[in-house]
């Protein structure tokens, strides 16, 4: 059996540039919140952070810029 090293490297690589937009991402919600003094409870701050939908992380963030609090951002 051979192994297709290039393969895996190619995967990991892959996963490791999805994994940081998606952290990226998430940073952006809350810095945005933040840098128009919304505040965020830790519950909130949590729920960004842990989140691995990159659609709805880009949704979050096209809305933190104009919601008027973090509860309506997550209705």
């Amino acid at each position: 059996m051979t192994v297709n090293v290039f393969r895996y490297a190619s995967e990991a690589r892959a996963k490791g540039v999805r994994e940081g937009r998606i952290e990226g991402q998430a940073e952006g919600v809350l810095l945005v919140l933040e840098g128009r003094g919304i505040a965020v409870s830790g519950t909130q701050c949590e729920r960004v952070l842990t989140c691995d939908d990159p659609e709805r992380l880009r949704t979050w963030l096209t809305q933190a810029g104009t919601v008027a609090s973090a509860d309506e951002l997550f209705r």
